[in-house]
């Protein structure tokens, strides 16, 4: 899909703050967004194996920079496990166009967030007495982290469920509700009183 620009109308805040709308951003955030917006034209990609926790974040805590330790919390065994199998799913990020044809394009776009985020940890592993971070850093360091705590396979069939409940709820008939309707259902019981916490 192709963007095209059909109207330009005045920004009713004003100038922007930190980025003028975009066009003041310091080349290394033009760069992320550049390649970021380039893995979102790509329809899929090499990967099959997605890993919901980037590896550059387990490098952080592993002791040789291949394996980290893990605890299976099934068994109560704790183990050094290979990065490559640890936190990570088959097609884990592998969605449907609307014509239904799967793709792993989300998962293109997250590497791009992963590097983002291991170059982040560089900075913060390497950060000495009265080190500081600009704000462009700042900002992003708080996007990865909020980003990474939704995407683990709790939240994924929390949506899941959520979504099932939603549609199955849209299914259903309402009843239109009347002043009449409601006082009868009242009278027989079926609705009950709103506990205000008085």
């Amino acid at each position: 899909m192709e963007w095209k620009l059909v109207s330009r109308v005045a920004n009713p805040w004003g100038q922007v703050p930190v980025s003028g709308g975009g066009q003041a951003v310091n080349p290394r955030v033009q760069e992320y967004m550049a390649n970021l917006a380039a893995a979102a034209a790509r329809r899929d990609c090499v990967s099959r194996r997605h890993h919901y926790v980037p590896q550059a974040y387990m490098k952080a805590w592993s002791p040789d920079g291949k394996r980290v330790r893990v605890l299976d919390t099934i068994n109560g065994f704790d183990r050094l496990r290979g990065l490559r199998d640890t936190c990570v799913r088959e097609n884990f990020y592998r969605v449907t166009d609307p014509l239904g044809a799967p793709h792993n394009q989300a998962e293109a776009m997250l590497s791009v967030i992963d590097d983002e985020a291991a170059r982040l940890l560089r900075l913060l592993r390497g950060w000495e007495p009265d080190d500081d971070m600009d704000f462009d850093d700042f900002m992003s360091l708080a996007v990865v982290l909020a980003f990474q705590s939704n995407r683990t396979p709790q939240r994924k069939r929390l949506m899941e469920a959520q979504d099932t409940w939603m549609r199955t709820r849209a299914l259903q008939e309402t009843p239109t509700l009347t002043t009449t309707g409601f006082v009868a259902s009242a009278a027989s019981g079926n609705v009950r009183p709103v506990d205000d916490g008085a």
